[in-house]
């Protein structure tokens, strides 16, 4: 008798067969030129329909992932359709100093590049302060020297350089197609010519006043012949002995005047060694601060001249005034008069004769 076979084995080769072919495959890690040639297909479809602000950050992911030129020629393309024709412009020109772009790729970026020359300004900034912020109608371009030219709309530009010891600002006019070449100097402005006073001039020698005239009476004719006694006034110099402090005060005028002329010397042929082209960059900053400590100096100097200047004629006037003698010692007299009186008896029969003479 034969035996019947058991279905159950066939049941669990299906199973088998059907978990095999259900299994999921192994995903394996994709490298970073994969994901970026992905993101790059991604922000392409995106250009072609249009949505460039989109596509603008789907291209930047791309390059951030795995840098390449197409990405860039892409996010060149993503500037154009958002009317930013200058950074479109400098990426273009960036990418033809590569020596790695060749083929279709140097080519379209050669013909975009000559297309927006024609309809843009271009501006070469030169300055010879290194690190300096530079901003073109209120963007950042990066730092002096610039590597490349700077693309703009065509009408008025401003252009902004600054370093931390100055700020300058120009605004110059480009038409299309036109390239300028700006200069911008960051020196420090020479000291003004204004500040420096003129040397302090000698003072006149004191004079000593003349004595006061001694008034002189003459005796009555009818009185007998008076003497007179003449007696000479000296007159007080006060308490301060002649001019002394007049001259003190002109020689700190002198001094201080001398000092001042010196710093302003001193910063002057810094300033000349600052303007000499043959004055490595490295220098700069230290001409900048030197100049500007000397000449705060010598400004300041100057100051303390005048004011000296004005104190010396105050106190040249002060003491004249103090050793000049007073009011009351011109009107007191010289000497004092002493009166005299005689009684002469005359004649018998006659009446005396009374006599009165001042005598001087």
């Amino acid at each position: 008798m034969r035996r019947r076979s058991d279905p159950r084995w066939w049941r669990g080769l299906v199973v088998g067969l059907g978990l095999l072919v259900c299994w999921p495959a192994p995903v394996r890690a994709q490298s970073p030129q994969q994901r970026a040639a992905a993101l790059l297909k991604q922000g392409q479809a995106l250009l072609k329909k249009g949505d460039h602000s989109e596509a603008l950050i789907v291209l930047m992911k791309a390059q951030g992932t795995f840098p390449g030129a197409e990405n860039q020629i892409e996010i060149a393309a993503a500037y154009e359709g958002l009317d930013n024709a200058p950074e479109a412009a400098e990426l273009y020109e960036k990418l033809l100093n590569d020596p790695n772009l060749f083929g279709k790729l140097q080519s379209r970026a050669r013909e975009r590049l000559d297309a927006l020359r024609a309809r843009l300004g271009r501006i070469t900034i030169e300055c010879r302060v290194k690190d300096a912020q530079v901003q073109v109608n209120n963007r950042d371009v990066g730092t002096t020297p610039l590597p490349a030219s700077v693309y703009v709309e065509p009408g008025s530009v401003t252009i902004v350089v600054q370093s931390p010891a100055r700020r300058v600002e120009l605004t110059p006019t480009l038409a299309a197609g036109e390239h300028k070449t700006i200069k911008v100097s960051l020196r420090p402005p020479p000291p003004p010519a204004s500040t420096a006073l003129p040397p302090p001039t000698a003072l006149p020698p004191p004079t000593a006043l003349p004595p006061p005239a001694v008034q002189q009476v003459r005796p009555r004719p009818a009185a007998a012949p008076a003497r007179r006694t003449e007696r000479s006034s000296t007159p007080s110099r006060g308490w301060l002995l002649g001019r002394r402090w007049t001259w003190v005060a002109a020689g700190a005028t002198v001094v201080a005047g001398v000092i001042g002329m010196g710093l302003g010397l001193s910063a002057s042929s810094d300033y000349q060694e600052y303007k000499d082209s043959g004055t490595p960059p490295s220098r700069y900053e230290e001409l900048e601060q030197r100049v500007s400590d000397k000449a705060t100096a010598a400004n300041a100097m100057f100051v303390i001249t005048g004011a000296l200047a004005v104190s010396t004629v105050a106190i040249y006037f002060l003491e004249g005034v103090l050793t000049r003698p007073s009011h009351q010692e011109r009107a007191r007299p010289s000497h004092r008069a002493s009166r005299a009186w005689s009684l002469t008896a005359g004649a018998a029969g006659q009446g005396g004769r009374l006599v009165f003479g001042t005598t001087f």
